[in-house]
């Protein structure tokens, strides 16, 4: 391989078999993980020839000075020799300066635009001009061919217990058109040793790569369930097996789900040795393996929207001590006074002695509507810390069907840069917000008319207007 290596982790993938073409660290070989550059397949980083028709991936494993975070970087890809272009792409760097492994040719030779002899150079550049390269020496390139004890990997799916693919499922209710566990898988492709014996699945947190990785055991980081004894049938099928996971329905509580919301992968252990193998003659399985999710748990829109509607979302800033004179508003001028104020029809099914509050706004999904919030008395969500108690009266105490009640001129950056405010009538005067008891005013968009907002219509607005009301110039 010629070229400089300028310091970056950067390594060229060979998609196919097994390949490894020169030698830019001689102390140490080919072995990308230490920051040497490198000529190899997805399949294995053991040295071999580099078949023509494969490809070439660009990633880098470890965190690079030389690399931008989340940086755009033109990739161009050329034949050094014949100085043509073979292709350009794109590609965006992580936050933490790496490379996800990104494909940037399929077929090195394929179409004689590459020789054996000659070097494909792969330069990458940033938007402020700053060049990285690499020069690889394709003195290796064969003809076409394939090696005969190349196997291929199981093929693993997850599914439904119909047997239809799968890579969503929903806890906590069903809504049409979502698909509930428990989560299934089928395979095909097994190794013909395997027929009419088992094999050790394993449901593990979701990684961009599984090969040559130890898969998690119990009690390791990212391990979730197994080894787990799946049948092969005699044809080296799996048939539509469940895993026992993912199977809770609308009635189960909420610490149980969010320990199933989240991504995952599905591994399959054909040789019982706990390692994700990639050789040429042994392969294990899985959905998930690459770059790709195998499944994911989320929450049914039907558990979320029964969350949401245990709300009562009601309009209550209110512009004006006159009933008749005043409207529910949403935008107060700094030095106006704002009121709270219920209209009859909610006063009314709403009759009880509350607390009005004015609060610095909190967002509705993280805080008024998150269960890790619930740290008070029977679930209530402690709130009086968020509280403006200083806007020209103290928090009041009333009746739900009183005349406007005026907290004061309105000021600029209450404690809030945003000037976005909310406000609770708070049922027992604890400071603390309880769901369904207690009413919420964060609709802000939700019109002027002062009634009940449901929940679906407090969905449909955009979060910049998910407010009680906000303070302008």
């Amino acid at each position: 391989m010629r070229g400089t290596m300028l310091g970056v982790v950067i390594v060229v993938l060979a998609m196919g078999l097994a390949a490894c073409v020169g030698d830019p660290d001689p102390t140490n070989g080919n072995d990308p993980i230490d920051g040497a550059f490198a000529l190899t397949n997805t399949t294995s980083y053991a040295p071999d020839g580099l078949l023509r028709g494969q490809g070439l991936k660009v990633y880098t494993e470890m965190r690079s000075d030389l690399l931008e975070p989340n940086s755009v970087y033109d990739v161009e890809v050329a034949n050094d020799d014949r100085d043509e272009v073979m292709l350009t792409a794109q590609l965006r760097t992580s936050e933490r300066s790496t490379i996800a492994p990104y494909a940037v040719m399929f077929d090195v030779g394929q179409y004689d635009d590459a020789s054996p002899g000659e070097h494909i150079r792969v330069t990458l550049t940033s938007t402020v001009g700053d060049r990285l390269e690499q020069i690889i020496d394709l003195s290796d390139l064969r003809l076409p061919g394939w090696n005969v004890t190349e196997v291929e990997a199981p093929e693993i799916v997850v599914c439904d217990a119909s047997g239809t693919y799968a890579n969503a499922f929903a806890v906590g209710g069903q809504d049409p058109g979502e698909t509930v566990g428990p989560v299934h898988i089928v395979g095909r492709g097994l190794p013909e040793g395997l027929a009419g014996s088992t094999v050790d699945v394993y449901v593990v947190e979701a990684r961009d790569n599984w090969m040559y990785e130890l898969i998690p055991q119990a009690g390791e980081e990212g391990h979730v369930l197994g080894p787990i004894a799946v049948q092969v049938d005699r044809n080296g099928n799996i048939p539509v097996t469940a895993l026992d996971f993912g199977a809770a329905g609308a009635g189960t509580d909420y610490e149980t789900l969010r320990s199933l919301v989240g991504i995952y992968d599905v591994l399959v252990d054909t040789n019982d040795n706990r390692e994700m193998d990639w050789e040429v003659g042994v392969k294990d399985g899985g959905d998930g393996m690459d770059e790709q999710v195998g499944f994911t748990i989320q929450y049914s829109q039907a558990w979320i929207r029964a969350r949401g509607e245990r709300h009562i979302l009601v309009n209550i800033a209110f512009d004006d001590a006159s009933r008749d004179g005043g409207a529910w508003r949403n935008e107060y001028r700094a030095g106006s006074h704002l009121y709270t104020y219920l209209n009859p029809p909610v006063m009314h099914q709403f009759h009880f002695s509350v607390d009005k509050w004015i609060v610095n706004h909190q967002d509705f999904e993280t805080f008024w509507n998150n269960p890790d919030m619930e740290t008070g008395p029977n679930g209530c969500i402690p709130f009086e810390s968020y509280a403006i108690t200083g806007m020209g009266v103290p928090v009041q105490r009333g009746c739900t069907n009183t005349g406007p009640v005026d907290h004061g001129p309105m000021a600029m950056n209450l404690g809030n840069p945003d000037n976005t405010y909310d406000v609770v009538f708070d049922r027992n005067g604890d400071g603390c917000y309880m769901p369904g008891e207690d009413l919420l005013d964060v609709v802000g968009g939700a019109g002027t008319e002062g009634g009940l907002v449901s929940f679906s219509d407090f969905e449909g607005l955009d979060r910049a207007d998910q407010v009680g009301f906000r303070v302008i110039e």
